[in-house]
């Protein structure tokens, strides 16, 4: 994977992406192109939210947290690892 320049950053940036998918039942940024997206995200810092339903949920509470540290992006480090607890 090193000589693609990706990292452990961007697998967690992944799973983020993926857990906003299967929260929302949509693909993320659906009607974009791979250039469309590569723009929004590193270029403009756009990143995907989430529709909240209102929830005292422990398990909701920390599946949110989990995906919003996933998206996360930092201007110099990319998005941000999330490391297992």
């Amino acid at each position: 994977m090193s000589r693609c320049g990706l990292d452990h950053d961007v697998d967690a940036h992944v799973q983020g992406v993926l857990l906003w998918e299967m929260h929302h039942g949509c693909r993320a940024w659906a009607g974009m192109t791979q250039s469309q997206i590569i723009h929004a995200v590193a270029i403009c810092k756009q990143r995907l939210t989430f529709a909240r339903e209102l929830s005292d949920s422990q398990a909701v509470v920390a599946y949110f947290h989990l995906a919003d540290t996933c998206l996360v992006r930092h201007a110099i480090s990319g998005p941000a690892r999330v490391e297992p607890s």
